[in-house]
């Protein structure tokens, strides 16, 4: 077994998640961070995170967290606006 299939399957078996799926959940994590945040716009933030394809941003952004990044932040502002 070749040194790259062998690390992909100690990273499967030690954390129970592929590498891209790791990576996934720490672009997701660290966009949804920017958005709360910061200032950026989901452009700024999906170039930060690392997709230059705003679209595939978006879709995966919408199945961990059940909204858009636009969305997220709207709900965040609301929250913390609440009177």
């Amino acid at each position: 077994m070749g040194a790259l299939p062998y690390l992909s399957a100690e990273v499967k078996r030690a954390t129970g998640s592929t590498f891209k799926e790791l990576l996934l959940h720490k672009r997701l994590d660290k966009a949804a961070r920017l958005l709360r945040e910061t200032r950026l716009t989901i452009q700024e933030v999906c170039a930060a995170v690392g997709y230059d394809n705003t679209s595939y941003f978006h879709r995966v952004f919408r199945r961990r967290y059940g909204k858009s990044p636009k969305e997220y932040r709207s709900e965040l502002w609301k929250t913390e606006n609440a009177t």
